[in-house]
């Protein structure tokens, strides 16, 4: 791959995964880090030596993994770690990637904390984007997953999936939700009442798969009317899970008006057979 310019939002094609690469000024930060090494592949095509700012977005596999590879290469330094804890995540994965961050920083490597929330009190940038944490609140992710809301229904990892988003002179460019649920929107909705925010790109929750209990045309109504987005991405591996679901994708379809749908891989959806030919686009 040749040399993207210097001021960049790359959404990586990981799989069924997510990751998405920001630079700006110099600087480099990473909203979660999809599978295996595509990332570090990418870190290493693009001459980017050093992170910044690593932000994960919950403890899914899909989301941390590359994280762990890049810690054992070390071939890119990384200066903060921000996450959640996770309780009911009883992966080896996500242990391990714990102790290797404990690890890392009891021998000055990196620094890392467990808060990943709106209203932290901290602020993350890239140059001059800034990362706007505005999900989950701090009383949902205090409760984690495991635990129940007031109302009797589960939290999950997914629905503490901290929701991004990015804003450069004012203007927002695009918003990562993770994998949010019908949970954890309902909390943002709580806390942002009557709030559009204006995000002309949205990485779709859960890579266009069922958020939740509620039907696929109610959460892609509510999330389009929160984020109003005129590019909707799907982060997806061919043939992991069918996604995005047509049911997703038609709704999304519904909600917005002339929007434009694209996936990092070519969805089974789309095409049966992957072309033998190269696309230009």
């Amino acid at each position: 791959m040749s040399p993207l310019p210097g001021n960049f939002v790359a959404i990586l094609d990981v799989g069924h995964g997510n990751c998405c690469v920001v630079s700006d000024s110099g600087e480099t930060s990473v909203i979660d880090t999809g599978l295996g090494t595509s990332l570090l592949e990418f870190l290493t095509e693009q001459g980017i030596a050093r992170l910044e700012l690593v932000l994960l977005s919950h403890a899914d596999q899909d989301h941390i993994s590359g994280l762990l590879q890049l810690l054992a290469s070390k071939k890119v330094e990384i200066r903060r770690v921000r996450l959640n804890t996770d309780a009911a995540q009883q992966s080896k994965l996500w242990k391990n990637l714990v102790y290797e961050l404990e690890l890392q920083e009891s021998q000055g490597v990196l620094n890392w904390e467990v808060q990943l929330t709106e209203g932290s009190g901290e602020s993350f940038s890239v140059g001059r984007v800034n990362l706007d944490v505005i999900a989950p609140g701090k009383a949902l992710a205090a409760l984690g997953p495991g635990n129940k809301t007031n109302d009797g229904r589960k939290i999950t990892s997914n629905s503490v999936s901290a929701v991004i988003i990015l804003q450069k002179s004012g203007t927002q460019i695009a918003v990562f939700p993770g994998d949010i649920d019908e949970v954890g929107l309902d909390d943002l909705q709580r806390r942002f009442p009557q709030k559009q925010f204006n995000a002309p790109v949205l990485v779709y929750p859960h890579h266009g798969g069922l958020s939740g209990s509620v039907s696929s045309e109610d959460f892609a109504s509510r999330i389009c009317g929160v984020f109003a987005p005129s590019v909707v991405v799907f982060s997806i591996g061919r043939g992991m899970h069918g996604t995005p679901r047509p049911e997703v994708v038609a709704a999304v379809r519904k909600s917005v008006a002339n929007v434009r749908i694209a996936c990092t891989q070519l969805s089974e959806h789309c095409a049966l057979n992957v072309p033998t030919f190269d696309a230009n686009h």
